[in-house]
């Protein structure tokens, strides 16, 4: 019968214990796979809709009274737009409209090179009464399943 040198046991215990790091190391990598397989379904990558870059109306002409504010529209964006919005402000030197005075779909889509022309009575807003205008913005949108609205807007001082 052949009887192990203390160095043969000592060869099978390094073995062994390669073999268990191994297995651990397995085990975790199995482990991390598994967890990222159910968590990618908790943090899903949804593609949001956007606006076409350019996508851009101007005001080409406006003309205001006392009361009603008549504003013509431009396309000069590559891509057709299905409406607009039209925020209105009254305090000197706003930079950004508060007051929305429109905010819909137009007759047919704002093809590229099309004017759109249209007057709105701007006195009174929801619960606000204005007297004057002194900026007028159009931030154009698009529908693709649902409103998108583009981030070029377009706006102008005014004295109404």
């Amino acid at each position: 019968m052949k009887t192990l040198s203390p160095l043969a046991r000592k060869n099978k215990r390094a073995v062994s214990l390669i073999i268990s790091y191994v297995l651990l190391i397995s085990i975790g990598i199995a482990l991390s796979g598994l967890v990222y397989s159910w968590l990618r379904f908790y943090v899903s990558e949804d593609k949001t809709a956007e606006c076409k870059e350019d996508t851009i109306l101007t005001i080409r002409d406006y003309s205001c009274n006392e009361t009603t504010l008549n504003i013509t529209i431009k396309n000069k964006g590559k891509f057709s737009a299905d409406g607009f919005v039209l925020r209105v402000h009254d305090r000197v030197n706003a930079t950004q409209g508060l007051y929305t005075l429109y905010n819909d779909l137009v007759e047919s889509k704002l093809a590229p090179n099309d004017d759109f022309s249209d007057s709105y009575d701007y006195t009174k807003i929801g619960d606000h009464v204005l007297t004057r205008l002194t900026l007028i913005e159009i931030q154009p949108f698009v529908i693709n399943g649902e409103k998108i609205y583009c981030e070029s807007v377009s706006s102008q001082v005014v004295d109404c």
